[in-house]
């Protein structure tokens, strides 16, 4: 069953609890926009950033500017 947007079960990280796994988000984020390497391309680094933004745009209601 797939979840919509509004749903309750939402939660927000802990920076105590989810410490480890926001530490791993953040290395693979730095992985990811330190540009094309031998295991991620260009092409599937511009992919992810555009359904990044996307997303975030559809739950978060955010705009890009500049």
């Amino acid at each position: 069953m797939e979840r919509s947007s509004g749903d309750s079960s939402f939660r927000v990280a802990n920076i105590i609890r989810d410490r480890e796994l926001l530490e791993a988000a953040k290395r693979e984020a730095a992985f990811v926009m330190g540009g094309a390497n031998s295991e991620l391309s260009k092409e599937e680094i511009d992919r992810a950033l555009r359904e990044m933004r996307a997303r975030w745009s559809m739950s978060y209601g955010l705009i890009e500017v500049g």
